[in-house]
């Protein structure tokens, strides 16, 4: 079955939800296989409808082989692939001849047969389509328009997309064991994208199947890259790389495992990387610049990550016994510490010539102090001497201004009359008005004291 023209994202309800991103226009190929298991069911409900179609394919496989065969011609690097689906042509011719048996009206109807030519005859269907629609893009590409791509188109139109089966009679129980989804697409985490994968989603309900046992109700998604893709300035994803997803019902971990071309310290080997919602990460084993053995593991953090050439990765991982890595490592760090070491010891003797010089200056700077301290010193001295002298004139004379003012009080010796002490005034400045006051002569009489020199 086809389905094309979606509206609306139609993983938007799935676990491939936002994992898997169809492009616009893309369309969905799908394919299930089944077992019926309860009552017989002996009757094909649509006889006339599978004749029909099968009546129409006839001639269809003829016109396959047309256009195929004529191919090689147009397209000789492609004689291989199409080798294989002239190949493929027909094994579906003999099995429409074997359906055309099956179906005849005088042969009682095989209702087992049925199904497997039914499920046989529609994955021929679904690879032959496919063939026809990657054959008209390379054709269009050679021949944009011409009559062989018109040829090409007529058989597209007339070509089935499968072969519808009904059945009647009892009850049927019907199990479904695989679904096969294919289509065109982006497979993503975050905001980092594999872009142009072809992807087949196969869904398993739990049992085996042919000689594979998977785990209950498992989506697969794998593919094939179409187109290489850089991812960075280490990896690259190249054309036809495969890519594998796992969804299983009972775990929330989804991851991306795919193949790609690591590039780093001299390596270039291919790897299988896994992309999960946290981190990108793969492993490396090889000669690190073609001279050491390493074994490391490189991982990208991608939570804030918005294209592939912002990551950033850290290594971490350890040398084989026979790497010469950690001696040549040795030896350039013991040849940086030596080179260290030197720089170090010279810029000690230039602070011990610097400690040095500042003790020479300082014992310097104190013997300046000291002198003028000295200075200081007798200066002050002076200076006290000097208050000292002062001092005594001082006291002299207020004993001299004691002596004065008795004398004074015992030379004049008046009665009622106010004797003025000799004071220090400060100027005193009044409005006060002063009587202006006549002066009269006094004349007084008062003993005079003979004084007489003696010489000893």
């Amino acid at each position: 079955m086809t389905f094309n023209e979606f509206k609306s994202d139609p993983f938007l309800k799935t676990p491939f939800h936002p994992y898997v991103r169809l492009g616009e226009n893309d369309r969905i190929d799908v394919i299930t296989l089944a077992s019926y298991n309860g009552g017989r069911q002996n009757m094909v409900a649509n006889m006339n409808e599978i004749r029909r179609i099968i009546r129409n394919t006839r001639y269809l496989v003829r016109d396959l082989k047309d256009i195929f065969t004529e191919a090689i011609s147009i397209l000789p690097g492609e004689k291989d692939t199409l080798a294989k689906w002239i190949q493929t042509t027909e094994a579906f011719n003999d099995k429409i001849h074997e359906f055309r048996r099956a179906l005849s009206s005088t042969r009682p109807v095989d209702i087992s047969k049925i199904r497997k030519l039914t499920t046989q005859t529609n994955e021929k269907i679904s690879i032959l389509r496919k063939a026809v629609e990657v054959l008209k893009n390379r054709v269009s590409l050679q021949a944009p328009a011409s009559f062989f791509l018109e040829m090409i188109e007529d058989v597209e139109l007339g070509f089935p997309y499968f072969i519808p089966l009904r059945l009647r009679g009892e009850s049927t129980q019907q199990r479904i064991h695989d679904i096969k989804i294919y289509f065109l697409c982006s497979l993503c985490m975050r905001k980092l994208c594999l872009n142009d994968v072809k992807a087949t989603v196969i869904y398993h309900q739990g049992s085996s199947c042919g000689s594979k046992q998977l785990p209950v109700r498992t989506f697969y998604v794998s593919g094939t890259t179409s187109q290489s893709l850089s991812l960075g300035e280490i990896l690259t994803v190249l054309d036809g790389g495969s890519v594998n997803m796992v969804f299983r019902r009972d775990s929330e971990h989804v991851s991306i495992v795919f193949e790609a071309q690591a590039r780093l310290f001299g390596l270039s080997q291919s790897i299988n990387a896994t992309l999960d919602k946290t981190q990108l990460s793969f492993l490396v084993k090889g000669d690190i610049f073609k001279r050491f053995p390493a074994q490391m593991r490189i991982v990208s953090k991608i939570q804030e990550i918005e294209d592939w050439k912002f990551l950033v990765y850290s290594v971490e991982g350890k040398m084989t016994k026979s790497s010469l890595l950690p001696s040549y490592l040795k030896q350039e760090i013991d040849r940086y510490i030596l080179a260290t070491a030197g720089n170090a010891q010279m810029r000690i003797r230039r602070a011990e010539n610097a400690t040095r010089n500042f003790k020479v200056r300082t014992k310097e700077a104190e013997k300046l102090v000291k002198l003028k301290q000295n200075e200081i010193d007798v200066v002050s001295k002076k200076l006290k001497d000097k208050m000292r002298t002062l001092t005594q004139r001082r006291a002299k004379f207020e004993q001299a201004k004691m002596q004065f003012n008795s004398s004074l009080m015992h030379y004049l010796n008046l009665e009622n009359t106010i004797v003025c002490e000799m004071k220090n005034c400060e100027y005193l400045e009044t409005d006060a008005c002063i009587p202006t006051v006549c002066r009269k002569e006094i004349h007084t009489t008062y003993p005079v004291p003979v004084c007489e020199e003696t010489y000893e």
